[in-house]
């Protein structure tokens, strides 16, 4: 049995596996996978390795073991916390200039970036736990969309905070 022969048996072993869980277990399953497979990787790349690469000051994609230990981290957070991040008591502020001049609470919405994607605020939408719109005159269909802000920089902004930005510091 050639290479390529050998993992598309493989291939079609896993989605002949995933295709006899239910949609709880595939869920389940696919966080064992993860983890198994970024145990793996780690075995078979030192993660020192990874750690000690040359910094040229480019913009550079993270690891992908950086990346799953920081989802995890999201995960965790987002189980704690209400989609906008906010404390108890915390009063967003929307900025005073001419970006935000139409912005006010009655028309803006704050979703934390680092916590939440536009997909997963789409998914949330699709779920029937946010709107994207708001009602102009309550008695009548007349919507227009929610403007949204966030008090924290995305995942990929502060990637290019620390990788680019702030690298030469």
């Amino acid at each position: 049995m050639t290479e390529q022969d050998t993992l598309e048996s493989c291939k079609e072993k896993f989605v002949n596996l995933i295709s006899e869980l239910n949609d709880s277990q595939f869920h389940e399953f696919q966080e064992f996978v993860a983890t198994a497979m970024e145990e793996y990787h780690s075995q078979l790349h030192n993660e020192q390795d990874i750690e000690m690469e040359e910094h040229d000051g480019d913009f550079q994609p993270v690891s992908d073991l950086k990346m799953m230990r920081l989802g995890r981290i999201i995960k965790d957070l987002r189980a704690q916390v209400p989609v906008s991040a906010e404390a108890p008591g915390e009063k967003i502020v929307i900025p005073d200039t001419d970006e935000f001049k139409e912005y006010n609470q009655d028309n803006t919405v704050h979703v934390d970036s680092f916590l939440f994607t536009e997909e997963d605020v789409d998914d949330l939408v699709d779920e029937g736990k946010m709107s994207r719109n708001y009602c102009l005159d309550c008695k009548s269909k007349k919507v227009k969309p929610l403007n949204f802000i966030s008090h924290s920089a995305s995942v990929l902004q502060l990637q290019f905070l620390y990788q680019v930005a702030l690298a030469s510091s």
